[in-house]
């Protein structure tokens, strides 16, 4: 444990600097491997552990995350103004349909929901910089906005499988990680200018998130949160940007708490470096609050 009390786990460094902005993993059973992209590159990688290869496929100019498609060989990219589908086998690329992206906006997170929609969320491509103590200014970005009486121009948005998106959640500054509790109807969402969590009601059903609330406040915390998944006991985890941290929440809400989703994690890939993202694995503990690398 370090001097704040957190436990340390053990890190091990797969590759080293690899891109600028990494992010959107995705472990892909069929090919025991890990995919991942450079959003401000637009490109996705593939990372062979047992190989210990690397192989990419630049496919835009932002790409913001991947989700697995309807073949075992397909990968749906959220790319531009468009979802695409990347074939690895072959290296091909096809445009499956637009997305009603406004000016000066990109993709960001975004999963697969429990229905089969995917779920992304989009920000504006000026995003927040660091301040020179390397924290990110979101709060003075968010002031701004307010005092200049201007929306954010990014949102939460639902993609059917029939390719029609529907604006979930509007002015949304920076929309991130995601994860659902099908048992008890809810569906959390990081807010990172906010530097919280929130939690809805999620209609399973009509796939609808309603009533948002406030679940988990992070702003005490080092670094920001960015991405999330929950584990089988209903556990939140949490990677903390900027700091290299992994934040555990156990989640209680009157309209539900946290639940089984029945997913297990063995091992949890996080990029984490001072010149640039190096892809680590590390294996969670069961307990603690924060999990640090």
């Amino acid at each position: 444990r370090n001097r704040r009390g957190n436990r340390k786990l053990p890190a091990k460094k797969c590759i080293g600097v690899i891109g600028e902005l990494v992010e959107g993993p995705m472990w892909c059973r069929g090919r025991n491997s890990l995919f991942f992209t450079d959003i401000v590159s637009g490109t996705v990688f593939e990372y062979i552990p047992k190989m210990e290869k690397i192989q990419h496929w630049k496919i835009g100019t932002f790409v913001g995350c991947i989700v697995p498609g309807n073949h075992p060989e397909e990968i749906i990219a959220a790319v531009d103004g468009s979802l695409k589908a990347l074939y690895p086998e072959t290296g091909a690329i096809r445009t499956l349909c637009p997305f009603p992206m406004p000016e000066g906006v990109r993709f960001n997170d975004g999963k697969c929901g429990p229905g089969g929609h995917l779920w992304v969320g989009t920000m504006e491509i000026s995003g927040p910089r660091e301040d020179a103590h390397g924290q990110e200014d979101i709060h003075a970005r968010g002031d701004a906005h307010i005092q200049e009486d201007i929306r954010p121009k990014g949102g939460l948005y639902r993609v059917g499988p029939d390719g029609q998106a529907d604006c979930a959640e509007p002015s949304l500054a920076i929309p991130n990680g995601m994860a659902w509790d099908v048992d008890k109807g809810i569906f959390y969402h990081v807010r990172t200018e906010e530097r919280a969590v929130y939690a809805y009601r999620y209609h399973k059903d009509r796939h609808l998130i309603q009533c948002p609330v406030k679940a988990v406040d992070l702003s005490q915390e080092q670094g920001v949160p960015d991405g999330m998944a929950m584990d089988r006991d209903g556990n939140l985890w949490i990677a903390m940007w900027i700091q290299g941290h992994l934040h555990q929440s156990r989640v209680r809400r009157k309209a539900g708490g946290g639940g089984s989703t029945g997913c297990q994690c063995f091992v949890l890939y996080l990029w984490r470096g001072t010149s640039g993202p190096a892809l680590h694995h590390i294996r969670p503990g069961r307990t603690g609050r924060r999990e640090c690398l």
